[in-house]
């Protein structure tokens, strides 16, 4: 009787056969690529701290300090086992504030004592690596869905062009002593510059900021990056992921 029972049952595992495999679900990417773009700019409520704003009682008339402020462009590279993003970047920065007039806090005030700047091809190119820690917004299974990332990162950059200066007439260091002698010094535009801003020619890029990302199918994305990279920056960034 037991032999047959062992033979019913192997016929019956035999006619059923093995049990299908779940599925093995797909695998998130590991990768990422991007091109990005940022508007930077450093708050005039900043510069008020050194400088007198040109609207300020006495100040020099019909002479604005510029406003500093540029453009950014760059490619990216991104490790992302999540939750965590390193992304590795490489990009320009381009300087596009007008040239103006510079005048330095002090007590008593001497508005005719600050200097012109003359912004001549100014930015610098740059590398760096960032880390953010996503949080998905909604369910990463979908094939859309939105994240929010914080993190940061450090970067170096390579200062490109100068900030030519002439400074006021009679100034010890003026180029041309005889040029404008008395003459402020945007009305000194005419004689040699009397030199250039010191600025180091390496500069370290510090990075603190969050964005917002959209995931597509898990084949492209697009991010909204806001925070501090260097000066205050808002910009946006595109790509694929695999």
């Amino acid at each position: 009787m037991w032999a047959c029972w062992w033979a019913a049952a192997a016929m019956a595992i035999d006619a059923v056969g093995e049990v299908p495999a779940a599925p093995a679900a797909s695998e998130p990417p590991k990768y990422a690529v991007g091109a990005r773009y940022k508007h930077m700019w450093i708050p005039a409520s900043l510069l008020d701290i050194w400088f007198f704003a040109d609207d300020e009682p006495g100040a020099l008339a019909g002479y604005p300090r510029p406003t500093l402020k540029g453009e950014l462009v760059g490619i990216e590279f991104a490790l992302q086992p999540r939750p965590n993003n390193f992304l590795f970047y490489v990009e320009y920065f381009k300087l596009t504030s007008a040239d103006g007039y510079f005048d330095d806090r002090e007590s008593p005030a001497d508005h005719g004592d600050g200097d012109w700047v003359e912004f001549q091809n100014m930015g610098y190119a740059g590398f760096g690596v960032d880390y953010r820690y996503e949080f998905p917004i909604l369910d990463d299974s979908k094939d859309v869905w939105p994240s929010f990332l914080v993190g940061g990162g450090l970067g170096v950059g390579v200062v490109t062009g100068a900030a030519v200066q002439w400074y006021p007439g009679g100034h010890p260091d003026n180029v041309e002593p005889a040029c404008e002698p008395i003459a402020p010094s945007p009305l000194r535009t005419g004689c040699e510059p009397d030199g250039e801003a010191r600025i180091p020619p390496v500069l370290p890029i510090i990075d603190i900021g969050m964005a917002l990302k959209v995931h597509i199918k898990d084949r492209a994305w697009v991010r909204a990056d806001f925070g501090l990279h260097e000066f205050l920056s808002a910009g946006a960034a595109a790509g694929g992921e695999f």
